[in-house]
């Protein structure tokens, strides 16, 4: 931000001292990578450092002090990041949407690298078959993603209409068949099952409490019940309650309270299989909010990772005798 206000090539040399750096202790990646060994076992972060290298890339290249060294560090960087990822893709999972995201985004915009254009195993084409294949892998018939993640879950969804949308920018889109739409439809649909009134989201698994806005359902506005939902009852298909059948996710409500009156009394049910990542022993787990207040909230999940304290208090959390099992 300080090189986009001053455009001062000493700021710009900070910010190119600071990649140079990095990338010259830690690449080419090796099993001892020194203090950056992490990214060797963690390809999710070494997608992200990927992503924003090439956004970086994107907004730097055709600044006056940006030389041919420069771009040589960048290409060789991004290449480097991008090839690990590949060679070690997270086998299931939220994690694996994001790597493929990111390995097709800059597969397309660097594709003069051999290892972006190279037919069928380079970063474009390999992207372009995996996502094509991973909808059917990551979702349940009725839309609801593998992890019984309500918090995740948006993500799975707009990950796989990204896939579509980009590759179909580059003349790809056949690889997109209908059954893949029809079940991207369906993951938007799923969203129906995973609120109380007030747009109120559940906090299942690793989650936290979320009140959203009628904008998360207008990515399918030419659907009637997700219209109803996205202008705040004015127009669609009223409705109230929905299931998923396949998750095992059952949402009751007299009202959606979509005028805020509070109105309304919902109830949310989890009863799905044994999933992992994100997901919680908490079957038959349920939360209820009635007259624009939550009466029964699920704990959720208050940290990821961390010492050994915070461990202890993630697995306290996870246990089904936390959450509202009946």
């Amino acid at each position: 931000s300080a090189y986009k206000k001053t455009r001062s090539k000493l700021f710009f040399d900070e910010i190119i001292a600071r990649v140079v750096s990095y990338y010259e202790y830690s690449y080419p990646f090796h099993e001892r990578s020194g203090k950056f060994a992490y990214g060797v076992v963690h390809p999710f972060s070494t997608a992200i450092r990927g992503k924003h290298l090439g956004l970086l890339f994107r907004d730097l290249v055709h600044e006056p002090h940006f030389d041919t060294k420069t771009m040589a560090y960048f290409l060789n960087a991004i290449y480097q990041s991008f090839d690990h990822v590949q060679q070690k893709f997270s086998k299931t999972g939220n994690h694996l949407t994001y790597q493929l995201e990111y390995i097709m985004e800059n597969g397309f915009r660097f594709n003069e690298l051999k290892a972006a254009s190279r037919p069928q195993t380079g970063w474009v084409e390999d992207s372009v078959k995996r996502t094509s294949q991973l909808l059917f892998a990551e979702l349940y018939p009725d839309g609801m993603n593998r992890e019984l993640s309500p918090q995740y879950h948006g993500d799975y969804a707009h990950k796989f209409r990204r896939y579509m949308e980009l590759a179909s920018q580059y003349g790809y889109q056949e690889a997109y068949s209908e059954d893949y739409q029809n079940r991207l439809n369906a993951c938007f649909d799923a969203y129906f099952s995973l609120y109380l009134p007030d747009y109120r989201k559940v906090a299942f698994g690793d989650a936290w409490p979320t009140r959203t806005s009628e904008k998360n359902f207008r990515y399918r506005s030419d659907d009637p019940k997700h219209l109803y939902l996205a202008s705040r009852g004015k127009e669609g298909t009223p409705f109230t309650n929905s299931k998923l059948d396949w998750a095992g996710f059952f949402a009751l409500r007299s009202d959606w309270n979509l005028h805020r009156g509070d109105r309304g009394i919902g109830l949310v049910m989890k009863n799905g299989e044994k999933a992992g990542w994100h997901n919680q022993p908490d079957n038959l787990s349920f939360e209820l909010r009635a007259y624009g207040r939550t009466l029964m909230s699920d704990a959720s999940q208050q940290r990821y990772s961390g010492n050994s304290a915070i461990t202890r208090m993630r697995e306290k959390y996870r246990q089904t005798r936390v959450h509202n099992t009946v």
